[in-house]
């Protein structure tokens, strides 16, 4: 399920026909009989990875202020916009999500997403879903652009991020020293800052300072 299902749901319960660009789906299917109704579901978040997840694997491909909005222009409507222009804003995030890299999970046996797998015939098939919903959804040209996907034609192996991007994701996904031995500031901790990507504070460097630390402790 995914929240666009909620009103197509709510319109089918009181009988109330869609519109025809209704992107979400009923769930009486679901919760009657557990019958699936799509193949897989996108998500992300603004300006980060963009995800797709088919139950089985889950596929990472990767707040105004007015300063924020300064850049912002008016952009060709989406199909269930009707017309309406959207506003296209400069990327800005919170994290640093070009440091972790594409990543791939196995959900049976892998969760809570800890540990990322290399698949190429995997990533092939996740990459194949989240670039038909990118289209599905009326995805701008420019964010295929920013994720090495292809806008029309298949995906194919020279699409595939995951052994280029290994040794980054592997370093980035490194379990971070406590936050207790960290804590230096009143506002922000180090491990605080290294998610700012304007610190570019890398998880080698939190670890190397919690160990100088460590040793002035004990001095």
């Amino acid at each position: 399920m995914q929240t666009i299902d909620l009103g197509p749901t709510l319109l089918e319960y009181f009988d109330v026909p869609r519109p025809a660009d209704t992107q979400g789906r009923p769930l009486r299917g679901v919760l009657a009989d557990d019958t699936p109704i799509r193949e897989a579901g996108l998500f992300g978040i603004f300006g980060g990875h963009v995800n797709v997840t088919d139950g089985r694997h889950v596929y990472m491909r990767g707040r105004f202020t007015p300063a924020e909005l300064a850049g912002a222009k008016l952009a060709e409507p989406f199909d269930f916009t009707k017309g309406v222009p959207t506003l296209r804003v400069p990327r800005r995030s919170m994290i640093n999500p070009s440091a972790y890299g594409t990543l791939l999970y196995d959900l049976d046996t892998d969760p809570e997403q800890t540990t990322p797998i290399e698949d190429d015939e995997v990533e092939l098939r996740m990459a194949g879903l989240l670039t038909e919903l990118l289209r599905a959804t009326d995805a701008p040209d420019d964010q295929y652009l920013r994720l090495g996907l292809p806008r029309t034609g298949p995906v194919t192996a020279e699409h595939l991020l995951i052994r280029a991007q290994w040794e980054r994701a592997r370093t980035a996904l490194r379990p971070l020293p406590p936050v207790g031995d960290l804590q230096l500031m009143a506002t922000i901790s180090l491990i605080g800052l290294a998610a700012l990507p304007v610190a570019r504070v890398s998880v080698e460097q939190l670890h190397a300072i919690a160990t100088e630390l460590a040793a002035l402790d004990a001095a």
